[in-house]
């Protein structure tokens, strides 16, 4: 037998929300498409994001840094599990994005924390060293070049000769 555990829904009643909190539930409520329930799941959406200081951090090779942010998030159906939306798209700027969520896929904490250390080494030293292979750290090595080279910061040099 193949049942699915399912979850007894206790919801306020969309129409109780308006005069609540003031917006509007027919422009502000998720529905899926596919079986019109209210209820969604919402997962995080990870990227590397260039960041750029007025200040440099010791041991850092320059003021820009990158590190792995949340740039969206994605809601399923409860009922269902269909894709509702993807918001996203306005979290960081284009140009600030190195590499996007899919990209990634499903990451585990080690993962993560591996991700990390290596964003961290490449702050500091250009390179990037792991504990172990894996194709997610030789694109991410990859992607990081290819935006320093798309993304020169000017040197402090050509700063005070403009002054």
């Amino acid at each position: 037998m193949n049942e699915k555990e399912t979850i007894k829904e206790l919801v306020i009643k969309a129409g109780e929300l308006e005069g609540k909190y003031g917006w509007n539930v027919e422009k502000n409520l998720l529905t899926c498409p596919d079986c019109l329930g209210h209820l969604c799941y919402v997962k995080e959406e990870y990227g590397v994001v260039a960041e750029k200081h007025e200040y440099m951090v010791v041991r850092n090779r320059n003021s820009r840094t990158y590190d792995l942010r949340v740039i969206g998030l994605t809601a399923f159906c409860a009922k269902c599990g269909f894709f509702i939306e993807r918001y996203g798209k306005f979290v960081y700027p284009e140009d600030d994005l190195v590499m996007y969520a899919f990209d990634f896929g499903e990451l585990d904490d080690d993962e993560i924390a591996e991700l990390r250390v290596c964003l961290q080494q490449y702050n500091q030293t250009g390179k990037i060293t792991t504990r172990y292979k894996s194709n997610l750290f030789d694109q991410l090595k990859t992607s990081l070049d290819v935006y320093e080279k798309k993304h020169p910061l000017k040197s402090q040099n050509q700063k005070n000769n403009r002054s």
